[in-house]
């Protein structure tokens, strides 16, 4: 019983010593940072966009290795052969992956997409903004201008454009 009791201050005094360190000394991992292209705000990757790296060479190749231990009995040495597919599947997972995370959470922009089609980059920005202006309850602004048509009333309606032209002039 020989700990002292920290009060609720001093215990969050101690935690703010560790806020922004990393845990792990030895950790090599810096995200990899950018601007979005559309909206300029700064980005933070914690996966790299290039898979390619030593590391994740030896874990594909322990993967292959760990599949042709497994099926030895079916595939004795030919059982190597895995280690196309299993790179190949960890292909797919990683870059899918870094494109899920690399989209720009403020604007909606895909870059991944923007590189392939550009109308479908662009479509694809237009409904997510479509969708934060209806989570607001504002309605989105149409090409042109207009958002929705305003209903005039009866004596507006009867007047001609250059008299409320006029009017608004004056």
């Amino acid at each position: 019983m020989g700990r002292e009791q920290l009060s609720e201050k001093e215990l969050l005094q101690q935690l703010g010593k560790w806020q922004g360190k990393d845990l792990w000394p030895g950790s090599r991992h810096k995200p990899y940072a950018f601007y979005c292209a559309n909206c300029k705000s700064s980005r933070k990757l914690l996966l790299n966009p290039s898979p390619y790296s030593f590391q994740r060479f030896m874990q594909v190749a322990l993967t292959s290795v760990f599949l042709m231990l497994v099926s030895w009995p079916l595939f004795g040495f030919r059982g190597l052969v895995f280690f196309v597919p299993s790179w190949a599947v960890f292909e797919v997972v990683y870059r899918a992956r870094v494109r899920a995370e690399v989209k720009c959470p403020h604007c909606g922009f895909d870059p991944y997409l923007y590189m392939v089609d550009v109308q479908r980059a662009r479509q694809q920005m237009e409904a997510h903004w479509r969708k934060k202006f209806e989570e607001r309850g504002i309605p989105y602004p149409e090409k042109g201008g207009i958002t929705q048509p305003v209903k005039a009333t009866e004596a507006e309606s009867t007047e001609e454009p250059e008299s409320r032209l006029d009017s608004t002039l004056n």
